[in-house]
Protein backbone atom coordinates (compact mmCIF):
# COMPACT_ATOMS: atom_id res chain seq x y z
CA UNK A 1 0.00 0.00 0.00
CA UNK A 2 1.37 3.09 -0.63
CA UNK A 3 1.51 5.95 1.81
CA UNK A 4 0.38 8.85 0.25
CA UNK A 5 -3.21 10.09 0.14
CA UNK A 6 -4.62 10.23 -3.43
CA UNK A 7 -7.44 12.24 -4.69
CA UNK A 8 -9.21 11.63 -8.45
CA UNK A 9 -12.37 13.07 -10.10
CA UNK A 10 -13.91 10.25 -12.00
CA UNK A 11 -17.48 10.61 -14.31
CA UNK A 12 -20.59 9.99 -13.14
CA UNK A 13 -23.19 7.89 -14.88
CA UNK A 14 -26.23 9.33 -16.42
CA UNK A 15 -29.36 9.11 -13.80
CA UNK A 16 -27.63 10.60 -10.14
CA UNK A 17 -28.44 13.88 -8.90
CA UNK A 18 -27.78 15.98 -5.68
CA UNK A 19 -31.53 16.58 -3.95
CA UNK A 20 -31.26 19.75 -2.64
CA UNK A 21 -33.96 20.86 -0.21
CA UNK A 22 -35.44 23.97 -0.73
CA UNK A 23 -37.77 25.48 1.67
CA UNK A 24 -41.43 26.69 1.35
CA UNK A 25 -42.23 30.15 1.07
CA UNK A 26 -45.00 32.67 1.08
CA UNK A 27 -46.08 31.54 -2.86
CA UNK A 28 -44.53 28.05 -2.85
CA UNK A 29 -44.26 25.01 -1.07
CA UNK A 30 -40.92 22.89 0.19
CA UNK A 31 -39.53 20.96 -2.72
CA UNK A 32 -36.06 19.34 -3.54
CA UNK A 33 -34.35 20.79 -6.59
CA UNK A 34 -32.42 18.38 -8.51
CA UNK A 35 -29.09 19.02 -9.63
CA UNK A 36 -26.79 16.47 -12.06
CA UNK A 37 -24.10 14.84 -11.10
CA UNK A 38 -21.56 15.38 -13.36
CA UNK A 39 -18.90 13.65 -11.40
CA UNK A 40 -17.55 12.10 -8.78
CA UNK A 41 -15.15 13.33 -6.26
CA UNK A 42 -13.10 10.84 -4.21
CA UNK A 43 -10.31 11.20 -2.05
CA UNK A 44 -8.56 8.14 -0.64
CA UNK A 45 -7.01 8.94 2.54
CA UNK A 46 -4.18 6.66 4.07
CA UNK A 47 -4.17 6.08 7.71
CA UNK A 48 -1.46 7.13 9.62
CA UNK A 49 1.72 5.17 11.05
CA UNK A 50 0.42 2.17 12.70
CA UNK A 51 -3.31 2.65 12.02
CA UNK A 52 -4.24 0.13 9.19
CA UNK A 53 -7.77 1.24 8.52
CA UNK A 54 -7.56 3.33 4.52
CA UNK A 55 -10.98 5.37 4.13
CA UNK A 56 -12.27 6.92 1.24
CA UNK A 57 -14.68 10.35 0.84
CA UNK A 58 -17.11 10.82 -1.58
CA UNK A 59 -18.01 13.85 -2.80
CA UNK A 60 -20.81 14.61 -5.64
CA UNK A 61 -19.87 17.13 -8.06
CA UNK A 62 -22.29 19.70 -10.58
CA UNK A 63 -22.25 22.25 -12.39
CA UNK A 64 -21.36 24.05 -9.82
CA UNK A 65 -18.78 22.60 -7.97
CA UNK A 66 -19.12 20.19 -4.73
CA UNK A 67 -21.07 20.46 -2.10
CA UNK A 68 -18.77 21.49 0.98
CA UNK A 69 -20.38 24.80 1.14
CA UNK A 70 -23.77 24.67 0.20
CA UNK A 71 -26.18 25.93 3.20
CA UNK A 72 -29.29 23.33 2.32
CA UNK A 73 -28.89 20.02 3.37
CA UNK A 74 -29.04 17.69 0.29
CA UNK A 75 -29.51 13.72 -0.28
CA UNK A 76 -28.21 11.89 -3.40
CA UNK A 77 -30.76 10.52 -5.73
CA UNK A 78 -29.97 7.22 -7.30
CA UNK A 79 -31.23 6.13 -10.66
CA UNK A 80 -34.03 3.59 -9.02
CA UNK A 81 -35.41 6.55 -7.25
CA UNK A 82 -34.28 6.14 -3.59
CA UNK A 83 -32.44 8.84 -2.20
CA UNK A 84 -29.28 8.35 0.41
CA UNK A 85 -28.28 10.28 3.33
CA UNK A 86 -25.92 10.33 5.71
CA UNK A 87 -28.51 9.79 8.00
CA UNK A 88 -30.02 7.02 6.15
CA UNK A 89 -31.67 5.73 2.79
CA UNK A 90 -35.49 6.62 2.14
CA UNK A 91 -37.58 5.26 -1.03
CA UNK A 92 -40.50 8.26 -0.48
CA UNK A 93 -39.47 11.57 -1.28
CA UNK A 94 -41.78 13.24 1.62
CA UNK A 95 -39.75 11.39 4.59
CA UNK A 96 -37.09 12.99 2.79
CA UNK A 97 -38.24 16.10 2.55
CA UNK A 98 -39.41 15.97 6.41
CA UNK A 99 -35.67 14.48 7.21
CA UNK A 100 -34.37 17.72 5.59
CA UNK A 101 -36.43 20.39 6.94
CA UNK A 102 -35.17 19.29 10.61
CA UNK A 103 -31.72 19.68 9.56
CA UNK A 104 -32.73 23.21 8.60
CA UNK A 105 -35.31 23.71 11.51
CA UNK A 106 -32.13 24.34 14.37
CA UNK A 107 -30.33 26.52 12.03
CA UNK A 108 -33.51 28.93 11.78
CA UNK A 109 -34.11 28.91 15.55
CA UNK A 110 -30.72 30.64 15.92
Amino acid sequence: MTNKNDHYIMPAMPGWFVAVYVEGGKDYDEYLRLEPIIAWEIQRIVPESGDYCLHHEVMPLTIDGNMNYWGNPWAIKRPDGSYYTADGNFTIEAELIAELREQVRPRAAE
